[in-house]
C-alpha cells in the first residue's frame, strides 16, 4: 500500500513538473522538482535504512543527520566569512553558474532548460543550477549560501547514499550483530566528514552530487543475478549512468570501470565454479549492451554533440595538467588521502574479500576504481575534486572497517572501545586548528598535507586591487582590451574578473581570456587585440616549461627586438612573491608581430597546423568611431551602434574572409580595398559568409550600416 502511495505522489509531483514547464512558470517547475528531488531520495533512505538497520538505531541516524544540517550551517558561514581568497576558474564555476543564470531561470523555464541542454557537452554543464537557482530566488545568493545549499542539497544525500553501501556490506557479513545508534552515528560522520569528502566543497564544487548516483548504481547491483536479464532493473541502470555522467563528464571513468567490472566478476565466479555458463554471459552481454544503448541515445537526443566530445582526445588537451610521472602522481594521492584512511580502507576491502557474501561486490568495487583511476591518469593529474573517483571507495571501507571492529570490540572492551572509536574519529576528519581564523585538514602523516583554511586579504590580493584600478583609471576608452600573464591562481583573466563577487559578476569585461594551454587553448590570436598586458615576474612554479602559451608572450614581450618595439612598460607593482608590470602596447599589430610569437610555437610544434595564427583575428581593428563592443576570443560582439567600421592591413596576403551575424534587422554591407568601394551587399537575419581577393593592396575595410542598433557578431576567420 505504501509502495502504491509513493508511486502515486511521485507521479504526481512528475504532473507539475511538466506542468509548470507548459506554462513556463519558474516556481511551479522548481518547486515540483525539488520535490520530487527530494521526496524520491528521502523514500529510498528510509526504506533502504529501514532494511539495514533497527529503528532504534534509524532514529540515532536521523538525529545526526539534522544535527549535522544544523551544525553545517554555521560552519559553512563561519568558514565563509573568513575566507577572503578570490574565488577563480573551477573553484568558482558551479556559483558563477547561478549568479548569472538564476534570473533567467526565473523569467523563462523553458528557455532556460534549452539553455541547459545545450551546455550537456561543455566540461561543466548547468544541470545542478536547477537546483540551486531556486535558492538564489529565496536568499541573497552569497558564496556561503551556494556552499549551504551544495551541502544540503547534494553532500548530505551522496553521504547518506555511500553509508548505505557500508551498511550493505556490514550487513551482509555479520546481520545478526545489529548496530547501535552510536556506531551508525559515527560511520555516518565518519564519511560526512572525512576531509577529502569536505575540501572541495569548501571550494564551492558540487561535484560530490554525483556519489549520490554512483551510490544509488550500486546499491542497485549489490547482488546481481547474472542468469535473469530484467529490463526494470536495465532501466533504473541507464538512468542512473546517464545522471551521474550528466553532473561532470570525468564520471565517465567510473562508469566505464563499473560496467567492466561484472565481466570480471562473472570470470572469477565461472573460474571458481570450473564451468562456462554462456547463458550467464548472454545474460551480461544483454543487460550492458541494453544500457549503453538507451544511454547513448539518450545522450545523443538531448545534446548531439555529447559523445563526439566524448571522444575527444582529453591527453592532448589536458597535456598542461599532466607534468608530473604516474608514480609521483600516485604518491601524492597516498599523502592527500592519509596512511589512516587508506589504512582502514584496504582492512575493509580485504575483509570483504574474504567472506563469500560479500566477496563478488568487494571485487566489483576494487575493480572499478581500479579502472577509474587508471584512466584519468593516463589523461591529467588528479585535483581535489576529481579525487572523487577514488574517495568513495575509501571512506565506504572505511566506515565498514569501523563497523566491523568496533562491534566485536565492544561486546567485550566497552571502555577500550568507545576510545579507539574517538580517536579514528578525530583523525579522520579534520580539526578546528588554534591557529587564529584556520580549519586544517590534516595534521600529520596518518592524515596528510591537505589545508582548508580560510584566507585573510594578503599581499597578493591587495596588488590585484591595485592593478584593477590602475587599469580601469588607465584605460580610458572602453574598447580597449587587457590581458594578464601569470600564475593562473593569483593573476589571471578570472582574477580580475572576480575581483567583487557577488556584487559584480563580471568586474572587468574587457580582460581578455587568458590561455595558458597550448593543446586545448591553441594559438591566442586575440592577444594581440589587447592595448595592455601584465605581466607577472616569476611566472609561476608549477607552470610546465613545456607548455609556451604563457612563456611565449613573456619572452615575446619582454626579451624580443619587436616586442620591446610594440609593447612599453608604464606601471611595476611589487608583492611579497610577485613583480607586476603593466604594457603598453604603443603601435598596431602587424604580421611581423604576430610571427614573432608563431615562431616559438614552430620550434615546438613543427608539423601541427592546429597551431597556425588567425591573422584576420589578430590584426583586425574596430575603427574608433564604433563605440561599445566586446570580444569573445573568436568573434567581435557589437551592439548599439549605426555604424561599424573594421580595417585589416592586407600587405603580404591574398584573401581575407569573415562572417556577420546579426539576429533582429537586415544591414547594409560595404567593403572597400585602399579607399575603393569593391562591394556592397544587403544581409538578411542570418550568418552570412564574405571571401575577399585582397593581393597587391594594404588595407581593407568592412563598413555595416546598422540603422537599428541592434547586435551584430563579426568573426574575422581567415587572412592568409
Amino acid at each position: 500500500m505504501r509502495k502504491h502511495r509513493t508511486i502515486v505522489i511521485l507521479i504526481l509531483l512528475l504532473a507539475l513538473i511538466i506542468t509548470g514547464y507548459i506554462m513556463n512558470n519558474a516556481y511551479l517547475f522548481s518547486a515540483a522538482l525539488l520535490s520530487f528531488y527530494i521526496f524520491g531520495f528521502g523514500t529510498w533512505s528510509y526504506v533502504n535504512f529501514k532494511k539495514q538497520l533497527s529503528k532504534r538505531s534509524q532514529i540515532g541516524l536521523y538525529l545526526i543527520i539534522g544535527a549535522s544540517i544544523f551544525l553545517g550551517l554555521f560552519f559553512l558561514h563561519w568558514y565563509s566569512l573568513n575566507d577572503t581568497n578570490i574565488k577563480i576558474y573551477d573553484d568558482i564555476n558551479s556559483y558563477l553558474k547561478v549568479l548569472e543564470r538564476y534570473e533567467s531561470y526565473r523569467i523563462n523555464v523553458q528557455d532556460y532548460l534549452h539553455f541547459v541542454r545545450d551546455t550537456l557537452a561543455n566540461d561543466y554543464t548547468h544541470i545542478d543550477t536547477l537546483l540551486l537557482a531556486s535558492v538564489a530566488w529565496v536568499v541573497p545568493y552569497s558564496y556561503s549560501v551556494h556552499c549551504t545549499a551544495v551541502y544540503i542539497l547534494y553532500y548530505i544525500p551522496a553521504t547518506m547514499a555511500l553509508l548505505m553501501i557500508a551498511l550493505k556490506i556490514y550487513n551482509g557479513i555479520q546481520k545478526s550483530k545489529p548496530l547501535s545508534s552510536l556506531q551508525v552515528s559515527i560511520s555516518f560522520l565518519l564519511i560526512l566528514l572525512s576531509a577529502n569528502m569536505f575540501y572541495p566543497l569548501l571550494n564551492g564544487f558540487d561535484d560530490v552530487w554525483g556519489l549520490m548516483f554512483v551510490g544509488l548504481l550500486i546499491c542497485q547491483t549489490f547482488d546481481i543475478d547474472y542468469t535473469k536479464y530484467s529490463f526494470k532493473q536495465v532501466v533504473s541502470l541507464s538512468i542512473l549512468s546517464f545522471l551521474v555522467i550528466l553532473v561532470r563528464r570525468w564520471y565517465a571513468y567510473f562508469i566505464i570501470g563499473f560496467y567492466l567490472s561484472f565481466f570480471l566478476d562473472l570470470l572469477i565466479i565461472q573460474w571458481k565454479q570450473w564451468k562456462f555458463d554462456r547463458k550467464q554471459w548472454g545474460v551480461l552481454i544483454a543487460t550492458e549492451g541494453t544500457i549503453a544503448a538507451l544511454s547513448i541515445v539518450a545522450l545523443s537526443f538531448l545534446n548531439s554533440n555529447i559523445i563526439p566530445k566524448f571522444l575527444s582526445n582529453y591527453s592532448d588537451q589536458y597535456e598542461a595538467y599532466a607534468s608530473s610521472e604516474i608514480s609521483t602522481r600516485l604518491m601524492y594521492l597516498v599523502n592527500n588521502f592519509g596512511y589512516l584512511l587508506i589504512g582502514m580502507a584496504f582492512l575493509g576491502a580485504y575483509v570483504a574479500l574474504k567472506r563469500p557474501a560479500t566477496f563478488s561486490i568487494t571485487n566489483r568495487l576494487i575493480t572499478t576504481v581500479v579502472i577509474a583511476m587508471g584512466i584519468f591518469a593516463t589523461v591529467q593529474e588528479m585535483d581535489f575534486h576529481h579525487q572523487y573517483l577514488i574517495v568513495w571507495f575509501l571512506v565506504v571501507f572505511a566506515a565498514f572497517i569501523y563497523m566491523y571492529t568496533i562491534n566485536n570490540l565492544y561486546l567485550h572492551h566497552k571502555r577500550f572501545t568507545l576510545l579507539v572509536a574517538s580517536i579514528i574519529l578525530f583523525n579522520a576528519v579534520f580539526p578546528i586548528s588554534t591557529k587564529t581564523n584556520s580549519v586544517q585538514a590534516y595534521t600529520n602523516p596518518l592524515t596528510t598535507g591537505l589545508e582548508a583554511k580560510p584566507e585573510a586579504v594578503t599581499s597578493e590580493t591587495k596588488s590585484l586591487y591595485q592593478l584593477d584600478s590602475y587599469l580601469k583609471t588607465t584605460m580610458n576608452d572602453q574598447n580597449e582590451f587587457a590581458y594578464a600573464v601569470g600564475d593562473m591562481k593569483q593573476l589571471s583573466s578570472e582574477s580580475f574578473k572576480r575581483l567583487y563577487l557577488p556584487e559584480t559578476v563580471d568586474n572587468f569585461p574587457n580582460m581578455l581570456e587568458t590561455a595558458n594551454a597550448d593543446k586545448r587553448d591553441g594559438f591566442p590570436s586575440y592577444f594581440f587585440q589587447a592595448e595592455y598586458v601584465v605581466l607577472s615576474d616569476p611566472l609561476a612554479s608549477w607552470y610546465p616549461e613545456k607548455q609556451i602559451e604563457m612563456l611565449g608572450l613573456i619572452e615575446l614581450i619582454k626579451e624580443t627586438t619587436i616586442g620591446k618595439e610594440f609593447y612599453q612598460p608604464i606601471q611595476k607593482i611589487e608583492s611579497n612573491k610577485y613583480t607586476y608590470t603593466v604594457y603598453h602596447r604603443i603601435k598596431e599589430p602587424t604580421k611581423d608581430l604576430v610571427d614573432s610569437l608563431y615562431g616559438a610555437f614552430q620550434e615546438k610544434y613543427p608539423d601541427d597546423k592546429f597551431f597556425q595564427p588567425n591573422y584576420a583575428l589578430a590584426l583586425s581593428t574596430i575603427a574608433s568611431e564604433s563605440k561599445s563592443y566586446d570580444l569573445w576570443q573568436n568573434y567581435f560582439d557589437i551592439h548599439g551602434r549605426d555604424r561599424i567600421a573594421v580595417t585589416v592591413p592586407t600587405k603580404g596576403f591574398k584573401t581575407y574572409s569573415f562572417m556577420v551575424e546579426t539576429y533582429e534587422a537586415n544591414m547594409s554591407v560595404t567593403i572597400n580595398l585602399d579607399g575603393e568601394q569593391i562591394e556592397q551587399q544587403i544581409v538578411t537575419i542570418g550568418k552570412h559568409d564574405f571571401e575577399i581577393p585582397v593581393d597587391n593592396s594594404r588595407i581593407l575595410t568592412v563598413e555595416i550600416s546598422n540603422p537599428n542598433n541592434v547586435a551584430v557578431h563579426f568573426t574575422p576567420t581567415v587572412l592568409e
